[in-house]
């Protein structure tokens, strides 16, 4: 049985949880949706919209790109040698509290994660909130904090791997 229900009379929200995931699924006037919420990753690994998956792989936070030839060679090329002394083509995303909350209109998933490479120390830490609509919008309010003692970074961003239209 779901944790949460929403209020009959309205297109209801249903929350299951267990160790791993956060499952919202409701309806609105667009269909059907189900999002699979990771908390380990602490990002969406499944959404799913009228049956049709939309992901080919769980979202991924991500601060690396692909470096430019100034990148590479302005400033003696110590921005490129930064970037990768520092871990940011292998940092990873790590969780470390996540909270689900619930009403008739939404579900809010609070995360504090840190992303390093598996041998640094974090590059940064966020603080996350996912908040799902009962009309299967999903919206996304991210503060960042970056490690001063670390140069720059690249970029940061969520990447979304969606599946190829048929």
């Amino acid at each position: 049985n779901p944790w949460y229900k929403g209020a009959q009379g309205k297109a209801p929200l249903e929350v299951h949880e267990n160790d791993n995931v956060i499952v919202i699924s409701g309806c609105s006037d667009k269909g059907a949706f189900e999002y699979t919420f990771d908390k380990k990753l602490g990002v969406f690994k499944y959404i799913k919209v009228n049956g049709k998956q939309l992901l080919d792989k769980p979202m991924e936070y991500n601060i690396a790109r692909v470096p430019t030839d100034n990148d590479r060679r302005g400033k003696g090329g110590r921005v490129y040698t930064n970037w990768t002394k520092i871990g940011c083509y292998m940092a990873v995303n790590r969780v470390y509290t996540c909270e689900t909350a619930a009403n008739a209109d939404e579900v809010t998933i609070q995360t504090h994660t840190g992303m390093a490479a598996i041998y640094r120390k974090n590059i940064l830490t966020t603080d996350s909130r996912w908040t799902v609509s009962a009309d299967g919008a999903i919206a996304l309010s991210c503060d960042v904090a970056r490690d001063t003692d670390f140069s720059d970074l690249p970029r940061f961003g969520i990447r979304l791997f969606l599946k190829k239209a048929a």
